[in-house]
């Protein structure tokens, strides 16, 4: 077989957090504890709207984003280094055994970007969100780009990959869609967050990097 060309969701995929939550963590220190968590548990409940399909991940992101403080560089520093500290155990060494990998997420890039690099996945094999904001700090949804469609990002990275043995790695809706165009193959990745949906309609489901690697291999293999 041809290599596999392998694309991989971030968030609760190749790290074991959501990065907007984790980011969201740093920005609400100086909130009392009662507010914090009351932000924090609603951050989560929209995310898991968009995770399983009940919000477009512009809508996903701008709520979010919504009902937290201005973002500062202190912050987004802090939570790259907690997602490096949290990168899915034994995920590297899937990595070391790949010819071809990439990164689709709606996450911010300031968090995605640096992370992958760090894991070896070089930056134009990355598309993530590219978020703006005003002179306060507060996210701009109008001059934000939100990475909605992976299949148009997947598209972008591998010439004729419709004709190529694309693997899309995620544990959500938007990752799932991507199977059929362009990718051959899906995985669901649920070591971290188990989904419904994704068990219930992915073919293939990894619960940890060893099965994933089996699961890759064997594609390798036919």
């Amino acid at each position: 077989m041809e290599h596999l060309h392998v694309v991989f969701d971030f968030d609760s995929t190749l790290i074991g957090l959501e990065s907007l939550e984790v980011l969201a963590e740093f920005l609400l220190k100086e909130v009392s504890r009662s507010e914090r968590q009351e932000i924090i548990s609603e951050i989560e409940r929209i995310t898991d709207l968009g995770m399983n399909g009940d919000l477009s991940l512009d809508e996903s992101i701008f709520m979010r984003m919504s009902v937290l403080p201005p973002i500062n560089e202190k912050a987004i520093g802090k939570a790259v280094d907690v997602c490096i500290n949290n990168i899915t155990p034994s995920i590297e060494r899937v990595l070391r055994d790949l010819e071809s990998v990439y990164v689709v997420s709606g996450g911010p890039s300031v968090i995605v970007n640096p992370v992958a690099n760090y894991l070896g996945i070089p930056t134009q094999n990355i598309r993530s969100s590219v978020f703006e904001f005003d002179e306060r700090g507060l996210y701009d949804r109008v001059r934000s780009f939100v990475l909605d469609d992976k299949s148009i990002a997947i598209n972008e990275m591998i010439k004729d990959a419709q004709d190529k043995h694309v693997v899309m790695v995620g544990d959500g809706v938007a990752d799932l869609a991507t199977l059929g165009n362009p990718c051959r193959y899906f995985v669901g990745f649920v070591e971290h967050k188990e989904r419904e949906v994704i068990m219930s309609f992915a073919e293939h489901v990894a619960g940890s990097a060893g099965e994933l690697h089996g699961i890759l291999r064997d594609f390798k293999a036919q």
